[in-house]
């Protein structure tokens, strides 16, 4: 896998997916609904992952790179 996640992009992927897995799991009072918590717990897992390993599958397919370097 070649990185294809820049320093920003993980950084909000990174809060982006803390943020839903706060919500999602121990914040219930904010969404009601549990298959919405289910989809933000998912969510915030791939954003998580994406961030940790800078790689995001989405960008391969669709030729995109943040990663510093040759595009």
């Amino acid at each position: 896998m070649k990185r294809n996640v820049g320093v920003l992009d993980r950084s909000l992927r990174a809060i982006a997916g803390a943020l839903l897995l706060y919500v999602g799991l121990l914040n219930t009072g904010i969404v009601d609904n549990e298959v919405v918590r289910y989809i933000m717990v998912a969510f915030g897992g791939i954003n998580i992952a994406t961030a940790i390993l800078a790689f995001c599958p989405m960008y391969t397919l669709a030729s995109l790179s943040t990663a510093p370097g040759k595009h």
